[in-house]
């Protein structure tokens, strides 16, 4: 078992969507939900500089070395998983389990466990994230809209008013 601090800051929304199946159904990997602490900003930025010496030659040093950095890492901030063996036992987070996954789901991983990329949706919350973008899409359609109306336009608006209110005050002396 891993030790995590008991400070409430684990993610229990990670999702890894498996792969797309062939012709005959079968995937490089399934689904994959994941529970885990995530990098700090320091974190992220020492491991990074780690892994990246790594010349990525499969018999290179550094590469080797890299590669077990990066599965122990990510094996001390996965706190649970639901990933199960071919006879569908429960497997636990360890190193040599997280070397042992198909690389694209590995390299997914250890990018969301490090913060460089968002996981996958879960079942339902699909739909919620497809509203949020549309929205993101209608607000950058009317920002030029808004960025016409100039702080000067803004300033002679609010003085006139203040004009016709001080009008308005001093007429009814």
């Amino acid at each position: 078992m891993n030790y995590v601090k008991s400070d409430g800051f684990i993610r229990t929304d990670g999702r890894i969507e498996g792969s797309k199946p062939n012709t005959a159904g079968e995937r490089l990997y399934s689904d994959l939900e994941i529970s885990y602490r995530p990098a700090s900003p320091n974190e992220a930025r020492k491991l990074t500089r780690q892994v990246e010496q790594a010349t990525f030659e499969p018999t290179d040093a550094d590469t080797l070395k890299s590669e077990a950095l990066a599965c122990d890492w990510v094996a001390s901030k996965v706190t649970s998983w639901n990933l199960k063996d071919r006879g569908g036992h429960a497997v636990s987070v360890k190193a040599d389990t997280l070397a042992g996954l198909h690389p694209i789901l590995f390299g997914r991983l250890f990018r969301i466990v490090l913060g460089n990329e968002l996981s996958d949706p879960k079942p339902g919350q699909d739909t919620l994230r497809k509203k949020q973008i549309a929205l993101k899409a209608e607000l950058a359609a009317i920002e030029p809209l808004i960025e016409q109306v100039s702080l000067e336009d803004i300033a002679a608006k609010s003085n006139g008013d203040l004009e016709g209110n001080s009008q308005a005050a001093s007429g009814s002396n």
